[in-house]
């Protein structure tokens, strides 16, 4: 009797543990699928709950270590290494170990895993291919073409060692022979239904994209490709992209076009992602829109693609009407961002000025967001805007160099001297031993009488360390001028001759100088050959006693 209550109790242990297995094996499957297709988001969110279920099993491990690399996610080293160490690992992990190195830039863990394979007592075609990746990063081609060769001795059909072959060939771009025999490779091993196949129908209708001078449209490659079973959207793109570049406004095309848009209601969310933003890249941006009708309720990234079409075909009544809906609730600030945008390409000022502070009050102190804001004023030719938030940035820890740096080159673009002079003075501070640097801000502070930092002390300093230097003899040059000392002024310049004085700014100092020591006709003569738009306000003031007539009818304006 007690036999028979112990006996399911027993049991359930391995019951409970048989079904989350399967239950693992369930969501692997579903990984693979995805990852089949480049549905990389959901076979990342599969492989995840079969790990869950099933934390040490190698063959997830494995597939989220793929999916990594196939995203170019960084940690795919740690991924490998992880499985590199269990006691089933196979030579083929380590090579995945290795390509993961090499991706992201940690060459000697790649070469520690050759040494290894090479070691073994028949080195198998695993480390012959990782030698060819390995000489391909060093572009040694003779070399690489010699590793791959050895791993296709051992195995004639090892793809990966095919597909490396024929990218020695397709480098060697001198010899034709050569490189028609790569893509013959690639072309044949295409008939493979596998990702190996795949990829090298990949290549070459890449490189027929990229390089349609070197090789014609090939319509049966192309379909090849299409029809490939693990062939996604973007290979039907990459396709059509193909005959696009070689067979323009013909029927064909149009319908090969048609035929992608008409795929777009059945695509997975990443797909239709993909589409759009190939009709973008190509300028089919009608095709975009009547492909994906505006959704406040679609993916972000979706309604991305589709403001980026409406704005390439000037369509701003309507994105004005658009953006009117709480579009990007987790980021609100591409929302004020592009009405900021559409406001100004209506021309309300004021209601641009009010969404773009509203942008950067969004953006907050995040930093990412922050140098989102400036490149996206930068994209669109908003210099002022862009230093805007550079300023910002330039106040968040680990970020104020770079910002400091960005905001000398627009300052500098501007005409805002005052404000480039504040600029420089932080630099100093991080740069106190720079001579060039404090050169900098003792010239911006003569140009604008601005004594606070003594730029007289400091220029005689920075040129008594560096008289051999134009920008310090320059500097000097106008201290003395500024302190009403032309002579010494021109005695600062007499060891340049004028092809030394290579920048406008210091052009407009020599010639200001000059000027100044009654040598007019020497003055105009530098002054005529410098290139007035690079010139600050304050330089273009320095010239003007050269042009009084000039002067003067600006003065009437």
């Amino acid at each position: 009797m007690l036999l028979f209550f112990v006996l399911p109790l027993l049991l359930v242990k391995p019951l409970f543990w048989a079904g989350r297995s399967w239950r693992a094996s369930s969501f692997l499957k579903a990984a693979g699928q995805a990852s089949a297709r480049g549905d990389w988001l959901l076979a990342r969110q599969q492989v995840e709950a079969a790990l869950k279920l099933d934390p040490g099993r190698l063959d997830a491990m494995r597939l989220q270590a793929r999916v990594a690399d196939s995203t170019g996610e960084k940690g795919g080293v740690e991924r490998w290494r992880e499985i590199v160490l269990l006691p089933k690992a196979t030579a083929e992990d380590r090579l995945g170990l290795a390509c993961a190195a090499l991706r992201e830039n940690f060459p000697e863990l790649a070469q520690d895993q050759l040494s290894y394979l090479l070691q073994m007592p028949a080195p198998g075609k695993e480390a012959h291919y990782l030698g060819g990746l390995l000489a391909m990063q060093n572009h040694d081609i003779v070399l690489a073409r010699a590793s791959f060769q050895r791993a296709l001795a051992i195995d004639a059909n090892y793809a990966p060692a095919i597909i490396g072959m024929a990218r020695t060939e397709l480098a060697d771009t001198g010899q034709v022979e050569i490189l028609r025999k790569g893509l013959r490779r690639l072309v044949e091993l295409g008939n493979r239904m596998d990702e190996n196949g795949l990829v090298a129908l990949r290549m070459v209708v890449e490189w027929g994209v990229q390089r349609p001078e070197m090789l014609a449209f090939d319509r049966s490659v192309a379909d090849q490709l299409r029809r490939h079973p693990l062939a996604g959207i973007r290979d039907q793109c990459l396709a059509c992209e193909w005959e696009l570049k070689h067979v323009v406004g013909t029927r064909r095309v149009e319908l090969a076009v048609r035929k992608l848009v008409s795929m777009a209601p059945d695509l997975v969310p990443v797909d239709q992602c993909a589409l759009a933003a190939w009709l973008n890249r190509q300028g089919l941006l009608q095709q975009t829109l009547a492909a994906f009708p505006l959704n406040p309720r679609a993916p972000e990234e979706l309604i991305l693609i589709q403001l980026d079409a409406m704005a390439g075909l000037g369509l701003w009544a309507g994105l004005d009407e658009f953006l009117r809906h709480n579009l990007f609730p987790t980021r609100p600030v591409l929302l004020w961002l592009y009405r900021a945008r559409v406001a100004r390409e209506l021309g309300q000022a004021d209601r641009f000025a009010s969404y773009w502070d509203r942008a950067l009050r969004e953006a907050g102190s995040d930093k990412e967001t922050l140098r989102y804001v400036a490149q996206y004023a930068e994209s669109i030719g908003e210099t002022g805007k862009c230093a805007q938030a550079y300023e910002l940035l330039s106040h968040e820890p680990g970020a104020e160099l770079e910002s400091l740096f960005k905001l000398v080159k627009y300052y500098e673009k501007l005409g805002r001297t005052r404000q480039l002079m504040r600029t420089i003075e932080r630099l100093v501070i991080l740069y106190p031993q720079d001579y060039a640097v404090a050169n900098d801000l003792a010239y911006l502070a003569l140009l604008l009488n601005d004594s606070s930092c003594k730029p007289q002390e400091r220029a005689k300093e920075i040129y008594a360390a560096g008289p051999g230097l134009p920008s310090f003899a320059a500097t000097y040059a106008l201290a003395r001028l500024k302190a009403g000392k032309p002579n010494e002024a021109l005695r600062a310049c007499k060891d340049f001759s004028p092809a030394r004085w290579t920048a406008p700014s210091w052009q407009a100092v020599y010639a200001a100088v000059l000027l100044a020591n009654g040598r007019r006709a020497d003055a105009l003569l530098v002054a005529n050959a410098i290139e007035v738009s690079k010139l600050k306000p304050e330089e273009k003031r320095l010239l003007a006693p050269l042009y009084p007539q000039r002067a003067k009818a600006a003065g009437k304006k």
